[in-house]
């Protein structure tokens, strides 16, 4: 079946299962207003409509997603140079011959760093890495990226008051009004780069024989590994731990402000109405023009379930060009929200862009290590990631 098919079927199904759901829960929601029981076997249907829908969402961002990645094969290289590279590279990988990318990198004045050993991978190769993974990890999609030339950690200074007041009138007529020491208050945060290491398997047999196509075995191995592990600190992460500061971490240690609930998410409109405002209003307006809602699908299926004081769904169905919107803002749904049990962060507000800062450290070294697990290679590779929350007050969080 083509894209265009698949998308079409997809689109179908998501807008029947949605029409039929909003019939069976409009009976649910007035039945919850008259306070009778609710059909047993509808409540039933209710939840295999949730997935029907969920399924249908799914193939949506997936076609979407196989529509724009860019192609991870068979990228023409202009550039002798970098062919060379590549191919010295792929040379090493596969048989541990190093004197072509020592050549290479001796003429590119890029010598190894001893305490970090191995050798850097193609820059064609890396950037067809970083660009797959924009789309799939929320640490690259969100924030803003910052990349390091040189050293291992980005400060950032930043005024916690009003700072230097502005001045009207022309020079000379207009003298500025007299300051104390403390009208000015910077804030140093530090944001170190964090190493992540990868390391994948393969026997010696499979490389000599070509059976696996190495560069897009490596790149995908990679792509789906730096995924899970950079969305996971992105959340949780914690600095002791060598790792990015996460931003469920900082609500857990009561950086962000959080609203806390008891029991079950609420069904009322006017119940409903008040956390999820709440959860807005305690943002400061500036933080609101790019921010999101981050949530788990528990978060999904209860707004698809619920309505406004005014009798309006907070969630309906997209096309294949619009995102998932909750109360006018766009919903980003992962199952990693929500997985702790103890102070459970089901859902988050707030303007990544501007509240969270990523560094990278463009390149990827790579160390091929043939005696460690016998028969198999291994394939140790090391990216440089860092991050930080550096306005808690662009974030907002509903704690169970």
């Amino acid at each position: 079946m083509s894209i265009q098919n698949t998308l079409q079927c997809a689109l179908t199904e998501l807008g029947q299962a949605f029409e039929t759901f909003k019939e069976v829960n409009d009976e649910r929601l007035k039945a919850l207003e008259q306070k009778i029981p609710f059909d047993g076997l509808q409540e039933d249907k209710l939840q295999r409509l949730h997935q029907v829908m969920d399924q249908a969402h799914h193939t949506l961002l997936q076609m979407q997603n196989t529509v724009n990645s860019r192609p991870i094969l068979d990228i023409p290289l202009k550039d002798n140079n970098a062919l060379q590279h590549k191919n010295a590279f792929l040379s090493y990988v596969c048989s541990g011959h190093t004197d072509g990318l020592r050549q290479m990198e001796r003429k590119a004045l890029n010598h190894v760093i001893d305490s970090e050993g191995g050798f850097l991978m193609p820059q064609s190769m890396v950037k067809t890495l970083y660009s797959n993974l924009v789309e799939d990890s929320f640490l690259r999609k969100l924030p803003m990226m910052v990349e390091l030339k040189k050293g291992r950690a980005l400060d950032v200074l930043l005024d916690e008051k009003q700072g230097t007041p502005i001045v009207w009138g022309e020079e000379g007529k207009l003298n500025p009004p007299s300051q104390d020491d403390t009208s000015v208050s910077l804030k140093r945060t530090h944001i170190p780069l964090c190493t992540m290491s990868q390391r994948s398997r393969v026997t010696q047999s499979l490389l000599d024989e070509g059976v696996v196509h190495v560069e897009s075995w490596m790149l995908e191995e990679a792509r789906l590994k730096m995924m899970d592990a950079e969305n996971q600190a992105f959340l949780y992460g914690d600095p002791s731990k060598y790792q990015p500061e996460g931003v469920v971490f900082n609500v857990q240690s009561g950086k962000i402000s959080k609203n806390s609930i008891d029991g079950k998410l609420p069904l009322t409109p006017e119940q409903a109405d008040k956390i999820l405002l709440t959860l807005i209003s305690s943002i400061p307006t500036y933080f609101l023009r790019d921010a999101v809602w981050m949530g788990s699908k528990e978060i999904m299926h209860w707004a698809r379930s619920i309505k406004t004081s005014q009798g309006y769904l907070f969630w309906v169905p997209t096309k294949v060009s619009e995102k998932p919107v909750l109360m006018g803002y766009e919903f980003f749904v992962t199952d990693l929200m929500g997985q702790e049990e103890q102070q459970k962060i089901p859902l988050i507000f707030g303007s990544f862009k501007r509240g969270y800062q990523t560094i990278y450290r463009d390149g990827i070294r790579l160390i091929r290590d043939p005696f460690t697990y016998k028969p198999h290679v291994e394939l140790y590779m090391m990216a440089y990631i860092g991050g930080a929350v550096i306005h808690p007050q662009a974030f907002s969080a509903l704690q169970m």
